[in-house]
């Protein structure tokens, strides 16, 4: 089955909020149906009642939403509230979406990403291909103009300055429009987010008067997606403190950049190539913020993915122990130290304004070795608990771990009789 109680522990709260969900349909109307104040305590109910729930396959949380508000109006449809019977139902009603028929859609990404240069503009990110157009090749392919002056968010100087922009064109297969944009963002997200690694690894950055957004590939401004007819079905738009200036990518930079999808593409599916992934978006996301305290947290929070902090519910001091391990310089752990008590002090003061530059390159420059040790030694562990094996050894003497070694070679003995 591809759905589960996370915890065994959990089940008494399901049980309790699944009930409730029940009972909020109108038993008055012939069809499942939502009426009044009951639609807000639905989505309050879903919302908690979908923490409890993990899936095998790794469904994206918006989706699982959806797939348990699918399954309770099924179950209420057919007189049948028992709660045994709703996994049963929920993966069913998945396998049915698996199954429904698939199209091929293109989701198009503005980039301020100077392309004139860039030998190859194709890119294999993760098993999927992007491809990086002009304006002009992308208006050949699909009339942008006339889809952008139906678009009411914006007015002709902006519109002006998509016409100068590049483009990434990602294909995505799937059942609906609105999900091939979820996963072509995904993957332009992780494209730009090793094209920003490339490009801010090893730098400090300084700056004064108001604050800047230190991404220089920055999210795209607009994205549209066309079907297979290539009729536009839906765009997006992003506002943000982003000036999206022209940028130019030296080479130097884009040949590690291009090593980075190389070492990405030739890693084996799993869960901790998806935490790498997960890591390298949380990067730009650090990039994009204007304001040096919710920067801060956000690289903390990198920091706590590779540690495996989400995993395991480790304390900021775990963590920083964790990150610290990677270093073979002392001070490098000590910098690690400080970092963890100027996080405390941000997330208990609220003092988001009193985090300045220098101490956002540092814990950048953490972050960028974290994201480079789990690059390059991913292939040494299977999953979670084989990195977190390493955490726990890594800094034990020899001593201790031929102690260790000798009591697992004892115990695979005693099995061996």
């Amino acid at each position: 089955m591809s759905f589960h109680l996370r915890e065994t522990h959990f089940k008494p709260k399901f049980e309790h909020y699944l009930n409730e969900l029940f009972s909020l349909f109108d038993n008055a109307k012939p069809t499942p149906t939502l009426t009044g104040g009951n639609i807000v305590v639905f989505s309050y109910d879903c919302y908690i009642l979908h923490n409890f729930i993990e899936s095998s396959k790794n469904v994206p949380s918006e989706e699982l939403r959806e797939f348990i508000k699918k399954t309770l109006f099924e179950m209420k449809r057919q007189n049948v509230t028992d709660v045994e019977l709703f996994f049963q139902t929920l993966d069913s009603i998945y396998q049915k979406t698996q199954q429904e028929e698939h199209f091929t859609f293109n989701t198009i990404h503005s980039m301020n990403l100077d392309i004139d240069k860039i030998p190859n503009p194709t890119f294999a990110v993760n098993h999927a291909e992007v491809r990086l157009v002009n304006y002009q090749q992308l208006q050949d392919d699909f009339d942008v103009t006339s889809c952008i002056s139906k678009i009411s968010g914006f007015h002709r100087g902006e519109i002006d300055q998509l016409q100068k922009f590049s483009y990434a064109v990602i294909s995505a297969k799937t059942t609906n429009e609105r999900l091939a944009y979820q996963r072509g963002n995904e993957v332009f997200e992780l494209f730009r987010g090793i094209l920003n690694f490339a490009d801010r690894f090893g730098t400090f950055t300084y700056h004064g008067g108001r604050p800047e957004t230190l991404s220089r590939i920055q999210p795209a401004k607009l994205a549209l997606v066309f079907d297979e007819r290539k009729e536009m079905k839906g765009y997006w738009i992003t506002e943000g403190p982003f000036e999206y200036r022209h940028l130019p990518l030296e080479r130097t930079k884009l040949d590690f950049a291009s090593e980075l999808f190389g070492k990405m593409n030739a890693l084996g599916d799993g869960s901790l190539k998806n935490r790498l992934i997960s890591a390298i978006i949380k990067y730009s996301e650090g990039l994009d913020g204007n304001v040096t305290g919710t920067s801060f947290i956000t690289f903390w929070q990198l920091l706590e993915i590779i540690a495996l902090g989400d995993y395991y519910n480790l304390s900021e001091k775990e963590v920083s122990s964790r990150i610290g391990s990677i270093f073979d310089d002392k001070k490098m752990r000590d910098l690690m130290n400080v970092l963890r008590d100027r996080r405390n002090y941000l997330v208990h003061k609220g003092a988001i304004w009193e985090f300045d530059l220098d101490e956002i390159n540092l814990i950048r420059s953490c972050c960028e070795s974290a994201i480079l040790f789990l690059f390059n030694n991913i292939a040494n562990f299977e999953d979670e608990p084989s990195l977190d094996l390493f955490y726990t050894t890594v800094n034990k003497n020899a001593v201790d771990l031929e102690r260790q070694k000798r009591i697992l070679d004892y115990v695979r003995s005693r099995r061996g009789h």
